[in-house]
């Protein structure tokens, strides 16, 4: 190889010039294909994190977690289990209801179903169904929980007092 006062010759200079852009063009290819993944990454995220809020609407934090965890093992697929029902409505509602504004009704169906939330996640209960100011709740199922009968019961007489 050619040299001429310490540098390379020309032909030699114009490889080496067309190796580190074939080499930064590498090095640039990489890291975009290693951007794409982190986004798709970061995509997956944010997906999973949206399932997990909608999923908390409908579920207590412990059971929307348990499904997101459960994958293809759901623990909402049918299962035998013994369980413990509650009923709560309110006292004198109808009557209530006969007398008062729509808007009044409804301030205090959010109210009362938001204060029953609270209690039923903190005693571990799952809601079955909501019917106007009924509400039907069970204990032990999705998620076992131990004393279920004492926690149903501790429950009802939490909200009859």
């Amino acid at each position: 190889v050619a040299a001429h006062r310490g540098r390379p010759a020309g032909g030699l200079r114009r490889v080496a010039q067309a190796a580190v852009v074939h080499l930064a063009h590498v090095g640039e290819a990489r890291t975009q294909r290693l951007l794409v993944r982190a986004e798709e990454r970061v995509a997956e995220q944010v997906a999973q994190l949206q399932g997990m809020d909608q999923l908390k609407r409908f579920f207590a934090p412990a059971v929307a977690d348990a499904i997101l965890s459960a994958g293809a093992k759901s623990i909402l697929t049918p299962h035998r289990r013994e369980i413990c029902y509650v009923f709560v409505d309110l006292r004198g509602f109808t009557a209530f209801t006969d007398s008062a504004e729509p808007e009044e009704v409804e301030s205090v169906l959010r109210s009362y179903h938001a204060t029953m939330g609270a209690l039923i996640v903190e005693y571990g209960g799952t809601v079955d169904r909501f019917a106007g100011d009924g509400i039907l709740i069970f204990f032990n199922d999705p998620l076992p929980v131990p004393d279920a009968a004492k926690r149903a019961a501790s429950m009802a007489l939490h909200t009859a007092g």
